[in-house]
C-alpha cells in the first residue's frame, strides 16, 4: 500500500531576521528554493502578497495572460477608432 503525503512547511517571512543567508535576504530566493527545487506541495506565510506576486511571476499563463490582456486592449483600440 502506497502513502501519499503532503509537505508544507511553515512559517515563511519577509523580516531580514527570518530568512535564511543562503537566499541572501531574498523571499522570492526562498519560495523558488522551496516549491521548485524541493518541490514542497505548499507552505504557511504570514505575507501572502510575496507569495503571490512570487507565483504570478513565475507561472507559464502569466506571460499567456499578459498577452490576452494586450490583444484585448490592442482589439478595443481598434474598435474606437472605427467608431
Amino acid at each position: 500500500m502506497d502513502i501519499i503525503r503532503q509537505v508544507h512547511p511553515y512559517t515563511y517571512r519577509n523580516e531580514n531576521q527570518f530568512l535564511h543567508f543562503n537566499f541572501h535576504q531574498d523571499p522570492y530566493a526562498q519560495y523558488d528554493y522551496w516549491i521548485n527545487k524541493i518541490g514542497v506541495d505548499g507552505l504557511f506565510t504570514y505575507f501572502n502578497g510575496t507569495l503571490h506576486d512570487f507565483q504570478e511571476w513565475t507561472s507559464p499563463l502569466s506571460s499567456l495572460k499578459m498577452m490576452v490582456m494586450m490583444m484585448a486592449m490592442l482589439l478595443n483600440c481598434c474598435i474606437r477608432l472605427q467608431l
